[in-house]
Parts: C-alpha cells; sequence; structure tokens
C-alpha cells in the first residue's frame, strides 16, 4: 500500500507540474496574441481624402500570420499590403511579425519611393533567409493613386482581390489578376 500510495503522489504532481506548465503555455500564447494584435492598425476605418480603408481582422486561431497595414506614399498614393503566412500557430505568428517589421522599415526607408514589386522582393528574400522555404506567405500590395485613378499592384500567390466598379452593372466585380510565387519558397521567387 505505501509503494501504491507513493505512485499516487507521484502521478499527482507529475499531474500538477503538466497543469503548471500548460498554464505558462497558455499565458505566453496570449502574451503573443496581444504583440499580434498591435501588427494591425489601430483603428478600423482609416481615411486619406476620399480614399476609406476599412479592415478587421479575426484568427481562425490564437495566433496566425496574418495581417494588413497601409502606408501613405503620400497625398494621393496610399500602399495597401495583404498578407498571409500559411499555417497557424507559433511559427506562423512569428514569421508574420518579422514581415510585417521587414515591410514598415523598408517604408520608412523609402517613403513615396516604395513600390509593391520591390516590396514584395525583399519580403522574400527576409523570409527565405530565415526559414529556407519552411514558411511560405502569401502577399498582395497595391497602390491606390487617387490623382491618376490607377491601380500599381503586384501579388506573391495572394488569393485575387476584387475591384468593385458600382457603374459597371454587366460586370461590377473585376478580379485583380497578378501571377506570382509564395514568398520564401524559393531564393529566386518572383
Amino acid at each position: 500500500l505505501n509503494s501504491l500510495a507513493e505512485q499516487v503522489q507521484l502521478l499527482q504532481q507529475a499531474q500538477q507540474q503538466d497543469s503548471e506548465h500548460a498554464s505558462r503555455i497558455e499565458q505566453e500564447l496570449a502574451s503573443a496574441a496581444v504583440v499580434q494584435q498591435t501588427l494591425m492598425p489601430e483603428v478600423r476605418r482609416i481615411g486619406n481624402g476620399p480614399l476609406q480603408l476599412c479592415g478587421v481582422y479575426r484568427s481562425a486561431s490564437k495566433l496566425s500570420g496574418d495581417w494588413w497595414n497601409h502606408f501613405t506614399l503620400d497625398e494621393h498614393r496610399t500602399m495597401l499590403v495583404l498578407a498571409d503566412v500559411v499555417g497557424h500557430g507559433i511559427g506562423p505568428a512569428v514569421v508574420g511579425a518579422m514581415a510585417y517589421g521587414c515591410a514598415t522599415q523598408l517604408y520608412q526607408e523609402q517613403q513615396g519611393r516604395l513600390r509593391p514589386e520591390a516590396l514584395l522582393s525583399r519580403l522574400n528574400d527576409t523570409i527565405w533567409a530565415s526559414t529556407k522555404g519552411k514558411f511560405t506567405m502569401s502577399c498582395f500590395a497595391v497602390i491606390i493613386d487617387l490623382q491618376e485613378g490607377k491601380l500599381t499592384f503586384a501579388s506573391g500567390a495572394q488569393a485575387f482581390p476584387l475591384l468593385y466598379r458600382s457603374r459597371d452593372a454587366q460586370k461590377p466585380f473585376i478580379p485583380l489578376v497578378a501571377a506570382g510565387s509564395p514568398l520564401g519558397s524559393s531564393k529566386d521567387a518572383k
């Protein structure tokens, strides 16, 4: 009986340790989720003159590599970036945060000279150098030029966004198609 009691006590201690470990992991995931939320613009509606952007972020799991941002290039041009690291959990969240930081740094360096293809190329280099193809990210970057009435975009395997034209009743939705490889899939992804 003493031996059985010792075994039960050891099992209870192991269960307590597992419970404490699970609690620590849960706290770390909650902290990571808070950090991830800071990667999204603070407001849901963003205005730049007649351009109004509205975005909502809801992760399918506690952590993911999804993010979006906008960069004001000048008074008439805004760049919108949508990105999604494949998968859910800590790995994609870390890669997503790294890509977000890289995009923000490139914007700070280039400001109004930033181009969609240059952004995607830099993100590909960063993700490839860090993960060697273990993680990939789809990404779409578009410059919305209100003065010219023009969109300039590049895509890295992102599902095609739709341009809505209310005046065209026959075909109001136009897919913005640009072929491109997932970012981080190869050193020379296009």
